[in-house]
């Protein structure tokens, strides 16, 4: 089981331990999301990255939403929202996400200002093919096509095939940089 070879609990109440804030001011949201709940099974994840602007400038305090389905292709159980830290660095805790008969992948909505873009995470020892947008929906387009052109705020996202390297404590990671356009 998860729990026993991996733990992100005392990580996790280290992050949500801040100083004294004025009674009046919202808590800070960690730039870690811990969406692996105790007792989930499942193959654990850790995805980390930053976030940058079109010219690679960090982006510390933006909003970004995360979720992906579960072991058996279902959504809603493993779905929040943290803000980039420092740098625009982030880091989510999970399991790897299950498939619905397509690419299991992780879904990034990152909220700027009135600016939203989505992306997402494929996971390049996943051999399933990706999954087809809808009609009524905008393209996928992968980065090298978007490179140099503004995207609307609404719909359009980009995806990107990344590695897995998985550690000798069983735990799968990685790297995805998210260029806001």
């Amino acid at each position: 089981m998860f729990a026993s070879r991996w733990s992100f609990a005392p990580v996790a109440a280290a992050l949500l331990v801040s100083p004294a804030a004025p009674a009046h001011a919202a808590p800070p949201v960690p730039s870690v999301l811990q969406l692996m709940k105790p007792g989930d099974s499942g193959i654990p994840l850790v995805i980390r990255g930053r976030l940058v602007d079109g010219s690679g400038n960090p982006l510390p305090g933006v909003s970004m939403r995360v979720y992906h389905a579960d072991l058996h292709g279902e959504y809603g159980r493993y779905d929040g929202t943290l803000t980039t830290g420092p740098r625009g660095v982030y880091e989510v805790r999970t399991i790897r996400p299950g498939s619905y008969g397509y690419a299991a992948h992780v879904h990034y909505v990152v909220t700027r200002g009135s600016a939203r873009q989505s992306f997402q995470l494929l996971f390049a020892d996943d051999v399933r093919k990706r999954e087809p947008e809808a009609k009524e929906k905008f393209p996928v387009l992968p980065d090298s096509l978007l490179r140099g052109w503004k995207a609307p705020n609404h719909g359009l996202h980009t995806e990107e095939t990344r590695p897995v390297v998985i550690g000798s404590d069983g735990v799968h990671r990685v790297e995805r940089d998210l260029r806001l356009r």
